[in-house]
């Protein structure tokens, strides 16, 4: 069986994470030390061809930065909560239109 093919991510999975230390200004000692793991051991994650979910997930609780949120931004495939989130939006901004319309035929009819 052949060895499968690295996966090219679209983002630098590692660069991330290091943006996510540099925001919150943890080295890698720290890093470490929040993930219970030597700090040689944060090296050789940070060298890695990929990174395991589970660590990941560890990773951003200790850094409070959300990669997750990153890497699905960096996904390009649209949500279909957003769209819809969108047509809600338009269809508030549509009745508010409307009542206001209704409450100025109210008042005319007042008069």
């Amino acid at each position: 069986m052949k060895p499968s093919k690295p996966i090219k991510l679209p983002v630098d999975l590692h660069k991330l994470i290091h943006d996510a230390m540099a925001e919150t200004r943890m080295s890698t000692v720290i890093l470490a030390d929040k993930l219970g793991i030597g700090n040689s051991s944060v090296h050789y994650l940070l060298k890695r061809r990929g990174v395991q979910v589970g660590r990941l997930w560890t990773i951003c609780e200790a850094t409070g930065v959300n990669i997750f949120r990153q890497l699905a931004d960096a996904i390009d495939i649209h949500n279909p909560v957003d769209k819809e989130k969108e047509q809600l939006k338009k269809e508030i901004e549509d009745l508010k239109k409307e009542r206001e319309i209704l409450r100025d035929v109210i008042s005319l009819m007042k008069k």
